[in-house]
């Protein structure tokens, strides 16, 4: 039989001190008889604790078995009413508990007991033990172990000094004892009931409860009412700061030649025993040390992907909210939610923060650390309101595609080596390689894993190595676990048309998707299938595409740089590193210009770099490859690698290459100003649904919150100069440009939808955009307020 929950009762003795009522009443069904008997034992333990033996044992368990259940319960809550419920206070909890929860699947809740230091405790909880092994609470109930219950020394009403001393030391760390065992053995939802015990115990049981507020449940049974009263948890956990600050003294108290030197603050001071911290203090000392490990994006990453793939089932959270659409008989495979869950949270704690390795250069700031746990948000945002009006819109393979996108769509990052043999490995994603004269590995340029980084996400998946760095199982691990092969294929093809620039459901007019280091072109999206789709692995690759392309746009908001003292840092180191890379591309410019001569250099051009430094080897503008630069750095690439080809030639092929790189490398620098600037301007993107958010219509808002805080607004030129709002936002984004900074952003968390808005017709989903005061206006009768996209 399967248990269900588990609930740890504090004991006290109601079972000897309820009187049932006036004796001088008639009670009924020969309930007297039960009460006399206990009555006696009662008087037994209190006056002969030594002398009970079991034949008195036996008879109390009787009496209280004697007892009706139903009829006992029943004369809880009748005001001034004579009689009065005998059964002890443990199980009439226990009672109502099975009332209130009942099952007919065989189901048994297990039990365990703590008691105080007193025989009188301690003869209670053996007769409840007693009672449970019986019908019929053995049907419902049963032990958790052969102990019939387990004692806290020192806890005794009469031993006040005691108590103080290490009573509740003892019953605080019972608890934790306790609650521990019982998650090990697997219990989900462990009920604390703190109805029975000594008044002085129950703020250290409902503190010691507290402790654990996503398992355990603190409950009582209220007086003499027929109500389970469940104290809620609150999110009021450790005061990390107060740990924080005191975590060396508090660690030199436990060294006895060191006590006297180090004294921690009052509060942690009240946790100390003479040999050290408390079992109590003990405990939030693990939780401090829990938390001082845990990566705060790791835990939340977590928690969206047990939100979303759920075993409890499809909705989100696994409960069903409040109001929210029937699931109508949806089918959900829980074991394969699962095992995709324990997927994706081995690659977050195996990779976190750095499954794009460029979050630690300062320039990556459009994948910086905070970027995918921002992404992760907005997932939320917009899924857990369509979840809530149409449960079926992704099945569990769709959620775990687009989770796995959203961690994993810019991996690609890390890579600055393109291996043509990976590529040759998905052409049946990425197409066919044209350019067979290229060498078989590429070293690429910072604008190439820029441009390319989604093909190098997919290789990087592919590459059984490089997977196996990030956790990633591959087609392989997928099937070993009894999940769909094609899983694996979806994430790369995901990953790959993330992009705006990538063919979607037609082929652009432009050539910017195609990598061209391989000639290698994917046809549309929509044309794209998935190998040994058999075994129910239904993925619309449309939708989740757009969803990812949607989720990935909204993310222009200030954090995502960074707090502002750390954006001006990294505005001055990046203005150095221009310095020393421009430096560095003249010296490369200059070898490459007094170099061996010969007609193909002079065929290339020395105006590939005159043009773009001025004759300087100074960058003084945006050095990107197009089409022309491209076809010398084909030939570079092809001369290098060609064994007939003179040295000479080779060697300015090589020159080329390093000056074409060192330009490259300079100009990021010189132009992430401009990258910074456009992260500066928004503090926060709000997803708000529509008043009139159906089944039918999955309309959003997105409003774009400025930032007001002057500390953003300074020149990343001079860092000193302060800008109101406006002319922040008025601001040109580069030299020789005519695009305003608000204009920028528009365009650029508007346009990921607008490239799928037609096919995203066919999904009910809509999107208007809106600076903050317009949508504050859009009710406005003369001058209403209108999104800068998309329909009001």
């Amino acid at each position: 039989m399967s248990r269900r929950y588990a609930h740890l009762l504090t004991v006290g003795t109601s079972l000897l001190t309820n009187t049932g009522g006036d004796k001088k009443v008639t009670w009924p069904n020969g309930r007297g008889t039960a009460v006399t008997i206990l009555e006696q034992f009662r008087d037994q333990v209190m006056q002969y604790s030594d002398l009970i033996d079991e034949t008195q044992r036996n008879g109390a368990t009787k009496a209280v078995l004697a007892l009706n259940c139903e009829e006992e319960f029943g004369y809880r809550g009748r005001g001034n009413n004579l009689i009065k419920d005998r059964m002890p206070q443990e199980l009439s909890y226990l009672w109502k508990f099975h009332l209130d929860e009942a099952v007919e699947n065989g189901d048994k809740d297990t039990v365990v007991m703590l008691c105080s230091d007193t025989i009188a405790s301690k003869e209670s909880a053996g007769i409840i033990y007693r009672v449970i092994a019986e019908n019929p609470w053995s049907q419902w109930f049963e032990q958790n172990s052969g102990t019939p219950y387990e004692v806290a020394e020192n806890v005794d009403a009469e031993k006040g000094y005691e108590f103080k001393q290490s009573g509740i030391n003892n019953w605080m760390n019972k608890i934790r004892e306790i609650v521990r065992r019982l998650e090990t053995q697997g219990f989900k939802k462990i009920y604390l009931n703190i109805t029975g015990g000594y008044k002085g115990t129950v703020p250290y049981s409902t503190l010691a409860g507290m402790l654990y507020p996503k398992n355990v449940c603190i409950t009582y049974l209220f007086e003499d009412s027929k109500e389970i009263i469940t104290i809620p948890t609150y999110p009021v956990g450790l005061d990390f700061r107060q740990w924080h600050e005191n975590a060396l003294r508090l660690r030199m108290m436990e060294i006895e030649t060191s006590r006297k030197y180090f004294v921690p603050d009052l509060p942690l001071r009240n946790l100390l025993m003479p040999t050290g911290l408390s079992d109590f203090g003990e405990a939030l000392r693990e939780q401090y040390q829990a938390q001082l490990s845990d990566d705060p994006i790791k835990v939340y990453s977590k928690d969206i992907v047990s939100r979303l793939l759920s075993s409890d089932g499809p909705y989100v959270g696994g409960s069903k909210p409040e109001g929210a659409e029937p699931d109508n008989g949806l089918i959900w495979d829980r074991d394969a939610a699962g095992k995709l869950r324990s997927i994706l949270n081995n690659l977050i704690d195996r990779s976190g923060d750095i499954i794009w390795l460029g979050d630690k250069i300062p320039e990556m700031v459009d994948h910086a650390q905070r970027h995918h746990h921002d992404l992760l948000e907005f997932t939320e945002l917009f899924l857990s309101p369509i979840f809530f009006h149409d449960l079926g819109f992704m099945n569990v393979y769709e959620r775990f595609v687009l989770l796995s996108g959203v961690l994993l769509h810019d991996s690609g990052h890390a890579l600055d080596m393109l291996s043509k043999k990976d590529c040759q490995d998905l052409k049946g994603i990425f197409g066919t390689i044209n350019e067979l004269k290229m060498p078989d590995e590429i070293p690429l340029l910072p604008c190439d894993v820029r441009d390319y980084h989604q093909y190098l996400s997919g290789i990087r998946l592919n590459n059984s190595d490089m997977a196996k760095e990030l956790g990633w199982p591959g087609t392989d691990g997928f099937t070993k676990e009894g999940l769909p092969g094609c899983l694996h294929e979806a994430v790369i093809i995901t990953c790959l048309y993330h992009r705006r620039r990538m063919d979607y459901d037609a082929v652009l007019s432009d050539t910017k998707g195609i990598l061209h280091l391989t000639g290698q072109r994917p046809i549309p999206l929509k044309d794209q299938g998935l190998a040994g789709g058999e075994g129910g692995c239904e993925i619309d690759l449309l939708k989740v595409v757009a969803f990812l392309r949607i989720i990935d746009g909204c993310d222009s908001q200030a954090r995502r740089a960074g707090p502002p003292r750390r954006v001006h840092l990294f505005l001055s180191i990046l203005q150095r590193d221009y310095q020393t890379a421009a430096i560095r591309c003249r010296s490369a410019y200059d070898a490459f210009k007094e170099g061996p001569d010969h007609p193909k250099k002079r065929c290339w051009g020395l105006a590939l770099l005159e043009e773009k430094t001025g004759g300087r080897g100074y960058v003084t503008e945006p050095f990107s490859i197009e089409d022309g630069e491209r076809k010398i750095r084909k030939q570079c690439l092809e001369m290098i690698s060609c064994g007939h080809i003179s040295s000479n030639l080779k060697q300015s092929a090589r020159l080329w290459l390093m000056a074409a790189e060192s330009a490259n490398r300079a100009q990021l620098r010189f132009g992430q100003w401009s990258h910074f600037l456009k992260h500066q301007a928004v503090a926060e993107m709000r997803i708000v649904p529509d008043d009139g958010f159906s089944k039918n219509r999955f309309k959003f808002h997105v409003i774009l919150v400025p930032e007001n805080s002057e500390d953003r607004y300074r020149d990343p030129q001079n860092g000193q100069a302060s800008m109101n709002l406006r002319d922040w936002l008025n601001k040109i984004v580069s030299p020789g440009s005519s695009l305003t900074l608000k204009k920028e952003i528009e365009k650029e968390v508007s346009s990921e939808f607008d490239a799928v808005q037609e096919q995203a017709m066919n999904y009910n989903l809509e999107l208007a955009y809106w600076w903050e005061d317009a949508w504050a206006k859009r009710q406005g009768i003369s001058n209403p307020g209108k999104p800068f996209f998309g329909d009001p």
